[in-house]
């Protein structure tokens, strides 16, 4: 969702960085880790390389379109009433 934001708004290089951040996480989590945990290792490497292309991703669009970071990760009672209301816009 947040790299479709940056791609609707023709800033495709946010992506990018982000993208090639987790991609050089990855390698050197993986050089360090998958020698002494196999594939524990391998996995604790890939899930932070995405961890940290989603913060990254997320942090520059709460700057962007002036959200806080709390308002954009937690579900509020205001969310849950949204979408409940949609729940017969849908067709149940």
């Amino acid at each position: 969702m947040f790299t479709n934001y940056f791609k609707a708004t023709d800033q495709i290089a946010y992506t990018i960085k982000a993208s090639w951040g987790g991609v050089i996480i990855t390698v050197l989590l993986d050089l360090l880790l998958i020698p002494r945990y196999g594939i524990i290792g391998a996995s604790i490497a890939s899930v932070l390389a995405y961890a940290t292309t989603a913060i990254f991703l997320i942090y520059h669009v709460s700057k962007k379109i002036d959200l806080r970071l709390y308002d954009i990760l937690f579900l509020k009672k205001s969310d849950i009433t949204w979408l409940t209301s949609r729940k017969s816009e849908i067709g149940n």
